[in-house]
């Protein structure tokens, strides 16, 4: 899912691909909103989505982490630290 391919074919493989990754970018977009606290956005306002994520790369799929097709469209999940979590301690 690192490489923003939409896998738009109709093969077995293709299919596949798409859910297992579709699924990818639904986790994480749970964990970074439900967990970590980021703004939730409306992904069908692509203004928001890239002001929010940085993406506006099929946003319908990739949920505004992909800025464009391949592997250097990828947006990186930025993991917030400790002190931005509320976590004390080393």
């Amino acid at each position: 899912p690192w490489e923003c391919f939409p896998h738009e074919g109709n093969r077995i493989q293709e299919r596949l691909c798409r859910k297992f990754h579709g699924e990818w970018y639904r986790v994480r977009e749970d964990l970074e909103t439900n967990m970590w606290g980021r703004k939730s956005v409306e992904l069908s306002n692509e203004e928001e989505v890239v002001e929010e994520r940085g993406g506006n790369y099929k946003t319908d799929f990739f949920r505004g982490y992909c800025k464009s097709h391949g592997q250097n469209g990828y947006i990186r999940v930025d993991i917030p630290s400790k002190s931005q979590l509320g976590i004390e301690g080393s």
